[in-house]
């Protein structure tokens, strides 16, 4: 293997273990007997936010783009979340009164 496609393929490689660590963190996470329903819905929504973000940056080149493309794709990611936080936050006012 020439030098350059063997340091093309060591930052592909360490996203992997990466994302492989992530996911057995997860399932470790889920199978973790007495974990509170909140921290547990919490933990596995930041690592698969944190999942999600290497497969943005490493495999859709989205680390080497200009700034402009990065939020032409990141912004319809953003306004689901949101929207969601927005009807939480509401339902729990809800239920408060």
């Amino acid at each position: 293997m020439k030098s350059s496609a063997r340091r093309a393929v060591i930052p592909v490689f360490s996203v992997f273990l990466v994302l492989l660590v992530l996911t057995v963190a997860e399932i470790a996470v889920v199978k973790t007997a007495g974990v509170p329903r909140g921290q547990l819905i919490t933990a596995l929504v930041l690592m698969a936010l944190a999942k999600a973000s290497l497969v943005l940056i490493f495999f859709m080149h989205l680390g080497r783009e200009s700034r402009g493309l990065k939020l032409t794709v990141l912004t319809p990611f953003a306004l689901p979340a949101g929207y969601a936080l927005t009807l939480i936050a509401e339902a729990a006012w809800r239920l408060g009164r």
